[in-house]
């Protein structure tokens, strides 16, 4: 059975982590930061993640790290 997926929507920023805040404050997004604001190194790190996450979750061995070894 075939079937077509929709691709993941592409982030355009990276928010960046801040410590918790007491409940009482209120919700509050963290501040973002363009993803052409965030060095190569810090987004090849995070994309990678994700594909390791990804797989880990699906419960699968990523074919790309098979093929490197």
């Amino acid at each position: 059975m075939n079937m077509e997926f929709n691709p993941w929507t592409t982030p355009n920023f990276m928010t960046i982590k801040m410590p918790p805040r007491p409940r009482q404050e209120g919700f509050q997004e963290g501040p973002k930061l363009a993803l052409s604001e965030v060095d190569a190194e810090t987004l090849s790190y995070q994309c990678d993640r994700f594909r390791e996450e990804i797989f880990n979750k699906a419960g699968k061995t990523d074919p790309v790290k098979t093929k490197e070894n």
